[in-house]
Formats: C-alpha cells, sequence, structure tokens
C-alpha cells in the first residue's frame, strides 16, 4: 500500500532499542510488536526528523503512543484582525471596587478627547484609551483547562504516573506483573476520583449560575449554560472563487467545492 501510494514508513527509518519501536504489548505482557505507524509521502520525507513510541505516556491501553519529530515550512496565512485578539476579564467588573477604578481611569483618559476636532483622532483615542484602561484596571482573561478537577484528584493521576514510568523501565517480569495489577488499581481510582470531581464541578456551575441569574447577570449565564451543553462556537474559514472574491451563500460555497474536487 505505501509503494502503490508512494509513502515512507518513519517509523522504520530511524536507529532506535526495541522498547522504542514496539507499539503494542499483548495483555499478558509477553508478546510485542511494531504494529502502529506513522506514514508520510515521500515528498517529505526530510520533514521528518524522528519517530519513536512514547513509553512513558500515560495511557490506559494496550498500543503506545506514536511520535513524530516534524520540521516544514508552510504557507503563512493572513490572518484576520480579531484573531489573536485580546480578551480581558471583564468578570471584574462585577466586584464594586474595581468598576468604579476602571470608570475612574476611562474619565480621565477620555478628558483628552475634548480638545480633539478629528474624529478619527477622537476615534483612535478612545479605542487606545479603553485598551489601555482594560489591560492595567481588567488584565486579561486567563484560559482554564479543567478547573474542576481538585488536588486530590492530580495527586493520583501523578501517582499513577509513577507507576507507569517504573513498569517502563522495570526488566523483571515478575515485578512487571505486580507493577501492572497495581497501575489497574491506580487507573481505576483516577478514574473515580475524576467523576467525582466532574459532578461537584457541575454542581458548583449550576449554583453559580443561579446566583448570577438572580443578581442580573445574563452574561454569565448564558457561558455556563453553553459549558454544561457542551456547545462549542463554530468557526468558518472564508471561500472565494477564482477571483479572489469571498462567496457568502451556501449555494455558491457547494458550487466551489464541486468545481474544485471536479
Amino acid at each position: 500500500m505505501c509503494e502503490l501510494n508512494n509513502l515512507v514508513i518513519t517509523g522504520t527509518t530511524f536507529p532506535h532499542k526495541s522498547r522504542h519501536k514496539i507499539s503494542w504489548i499483548s495483555p499478558n505482557g509477553k508478546t510485542e510488536n511494531q504494529i502502529d505507524h506513522v506514514l508520510i509521502s515521500k515528498q517529505h520525507r526530510t520533514s521528518i526528523l524522528d519517530t519513536g513510541a512514547m513509553r512513558r505516556a500515560d495511557a490506559r491501553i494496550d498500543h503506545e503512543l506514536i511520535k513524530s519529530k516534524i520540521r516544514i515550512k508552510l504557507k503563512k496565512q493572513k490572518q484576520n484582525a480579531d484573531i489573536g485578539r485580546k480578551k480581558y476579564d471583564v468578570t471584574k467588573l462585577q466586584q464594586l471596587e474595581k468598576r468604579r477604578t476602571f470608570i475612574l481611569e476611562l474619565k480621565n483618559r477620555f478628558q483628552v478627547l475634548e480638545g480633539l476636532e478629528s474624529v478619527e483622532d477622537i476615534w483612535e483615542n478612545m479605542i487606545q484609551g479603553y485598551n489601555e484602561t482594560a489591560d492595567s484596571k481588567l488584565g486579561v482573561k486567563e484560559k482554564e483547562e479543567k478547573p474542576w478537577i481538585s488536588s486530590d484528584s492530580w495527586k493520583v493521576i501523578e501517582e499513577r504516573k509513577q507507576l507507569k514510568l517504573q513498569l517502563t523501565n522495570s526488566r523483571s517480569e515478575r515485578l512487571k506483573r505486580s507493577l501492572r495489577n497495581k497501575y489497574s488499581i491506580k487507573d481505576r481510582e483516577v478514574k473515580r476520583s475524576m467523576r467525582n470531581d466532574r459532578r461537584k464541578g457541575t454542581e458548583d456551575m449550576i449554583t453559580e449560575a443561579e446566583r448570577a441569574a438572580s443578581n442580573g447577570h445574563m452574561k454569565t449565564v448564558y457561558e455556563i449554560t453553553r459549558v454544561l451543553s457542551n456547545v462549542k462556537k463554530g468557526m468558518t474559514t472564508a471561500m472565494k472563487d477564482k477571483e479572489g472574491k469571498i462567496l457568502s451563500s451556501q449555494d455558491e460555497r457547494k458550487k466551489r467545492w464541486k468545481e474544485h474536487f471536479q
């Protein structure tokens, strides 16, 4: 199949120890094989720097993760002005003291607008005033990755990771069997702890939504509802015709796709 499609099996082109080639271990721990691969076109063969099995990855499966290091130059795409913009932590405005300092700082900055006559200058100074005030008084909103996970869960996750590391480095078959049993027990403990954290996190979010609704903070209610319903904001890439004109209607986009595949 690789020969017909001009592909390279990258896991067979780099010298590694056997344990960094093996990608599958049978449940009894006796049979080992290299059955998972990363394929790439021969045209981009030189972009692959290395491919090997991640024996230390803390994944509860009988296959090892395969990792490739790639170095490739891609064509730089023009980005819209909105992409990469700062998102300020506007939830701090719900605090009375924060809101007062923000308004006071904004009023002081807007005093310089009184002497300006050009609409463009007023607009530029207004945008600059809002951004600088928000940056200094509110700060950028930090992205939280699964904030509902408790410190106890992180502790058992770390313990499971250490068991995985010991299992990977062990050479004794008797010790491996013992470590596999301990790893299975610890894995169940991690899943149980995560389920409890997720349940408690959901209950806390519901309580927060009820409190926000009673205080009239509907933005917070909508955000929590979106998270609980697992609805993600969709992003669509602009599609252009052969002349570079952006296509807006669905029918025009379907027609352009048809032209592309033909």
